[in-house]
């Protein structure tokens, strides 16, 4: 009994260890391309800001000035449906002010008095929001006057967001912003030790609860969330939290600032995706309050989350041992997927991330390699003739046509690709396994430990599925011969 336990701790040792040594280099320049015509990245300026930021906080009541569709669409999400489940009678609902043609020619500020007045008449909130579209920002609509009116009327507080679809800024961007600047501070409360801000949408669903009780255990006390669940109640006090974390892959890094310059309150960077993320963030959040007592709690709490796993993990790891993927994934969700392959012992080998250019051609795909790559492209032609955009000591970073993303895949064969809602390669004839790892569509996170074993668990059941070799697609037989082209 005393060894087994013996060998079960030296493994948990052992993983704990080779998680900690992992350096994941992240890309911190990703943007969304306005491409017209193309569905790519995250929606618009009004969707982010209602979608994002505003379905979270389950005390408000969100108004949808604007059509009914866009009011619709922005709604349907884990988010609504999860605060929807904590009482409110409001929260999981949908208002919009429906705007309609009339509404456009002659202005819909009356239309958006009455829906305010009969929100308060059937819910009694204490605090709406409204949320302006495109057409709000064509005619004019003044959407503040509107709010300072019903706050005097009804005694409420009314958060006016001038996030019309058009604008060329993040939705999230312009609700946190509004929040920082007029919620933050406006309730005081005894600050607590160990106090944070979270900033990122990965606190929420089954996460949340997984972050929350591993907080617990360390001894932190969340105050309030950005983009997370939380309540506007808690966000009121997000001025008398210690420390910010930023574990959002937007670019919001300017919200946290402003935090910092007017509350004074610091923040670092933390991703929650991949074991070894959560273990450097942990480590990075005890290091920055800079206490003996947190950080014993802190390495007692990584080892009892590491506990049980590493007979599994460790099963993976010998499981996929000489795989390669190639992530074609969108520019927020690259560096997660890579993480996870990492600790899941899969060599990443290409990440295309982003267009460098404003349009869909042929030309601008970047791409990102490892280093030690470049020892086995010597021979080829084709990776003398290039010269690297970007470079590090851990990654060469390419601009390359469609013609060279498919001759560096030929090259190197990746066993999956991670194709992604944007990626346009064809294979030709190669037998490259492809799936797209959309996790938000299937209602799965991968956030956190239970998700990083629903991960290794999906990624094990793409590579291995019985149907990649007994279900062949007629496209890809020699009809003549009988035999496979690949």
């Amino acid at each position: 009994m005393n060894n087994g336990r013996q060998e079960q701790d030296q493994d948990q040792q052992t993983l704990i260890e080779g998680l900690s040594l992992n350096s994941i280099p992240k890309n911190d320049n990703k943007r969304l391309l306005p491409i017209p015509g193309v569905f790519y990245g995250g929606g618009c300026c009004y969707m982010a800001c209602r979608g994002l930021t505003m379905s979270p906080i389950s005390d408000v009541l969100v108004i949808t000035h604007g059509p009914v569709g866009c009011a619709y669409f922005s709604w349907d999400n884990s988010c609504a449906q999860e605060v929807g489940r904590q009482g409110s009678l409001f929260a999981s609902r949908s208002f919009s002010t429906d705007m309609t043609e009339n509404d456009v020619i002659f202005g819909g500020e009356q239309k958006l008095a009455l829906a305010i007045e009969e929100a308060v008449a059937l819910f009694q909130p204490q605090t709406i929001a409204i949320c302006a579209t495109c057409p709000v920002g064509l005619i004019g609509d003044d959407i503040d006057k509107i709010a300072q009116l019903a706050e005097k009327k009804f005694g409420i507080t009314v958060i006016p967001l001038a996030c019309e679809g058009f604008k060329n800024i993040p939705g999230y961007k312009v609700a946190d912003q509004k929040i920082v600047d007029e919620i933050f501070g406006s309730k005081s409360r005894a600050a607590e030790e160990f106090s944070i801000n979270i900033v990122g949408e990965f606190y929420a669903g089954k996460n949340k609860q997984e972050i929350d009780a591993l907080f617990e255990q360390i001894g932190y006390h969340v105050v309030s969330a950005l983009m997370g669940v939380t309540t506007i109640e808690e966000l009121r006090s997000g001025h008398t939290a210690a420390l910010t974390i930023l574990g959002s892959d937007k670019a919001i890094d300017d919200v946290v600032q402003s935090i910092e310059e007017k509350y004074g309150i610091g923040w670092i960077k933390v991703d929650f995706t991949g074991l070894s993320n959560i273990i450097s963030s942990l480590r990075g959040m005890a290091d920055y309050f800079g206490d003996q007592a947190l950080k014993e709690r802190t390495e007692a709490a990584i080892k009892d989350t590491v506990k049980g796993l590493a007979p599994q993990i460790l099963a993976y790891q010998e499981r996929f041992v000489g795989l390669t993927a190639a992530l074609f994934e969108d520019c927020f969700k690259s560096d997660h997927f890579q993480a996870m392959l990492v600790d899941l012992g899969v060599e990443v080998i290409l990440i295309s991330q982003d267009y460098a250019k404003n349009e869909v051609t042929d030309e601008g795909f970047l791409c990102t390699f490892p280093r030690q790559l470049s020892k086995r492209w010597e021979e080829y032609v084709l990776f003398n003739e290039l010269s690297p955009q970007q470079e590090n000591r851990q990654s060469l970073t390419f601009l390359l046509s469609r013609s060279q993303v498919r001759a560096f895949l030929e090259l190197l064969g990746p066993d999956l690709c991670f194709s992604g809602i944007t990626q346009q390669f064809e294979y030709d004839n190669k037998c490259i396994k492809s799936r797209t790892f959309n996790s938000e569509e299937r209602g799965v996170q991968y956030a956190g430990v239970q998700g990083f074993l629903q991960f290794a668990q999906d990624l094990e059941m793409s590579i291995f599925i019985s149907h990649w070799e007994t279900d062949v697609p007629e496209w890809e037989r020699d009809t003549t011969a009988g035999e496979l082209l690949c």
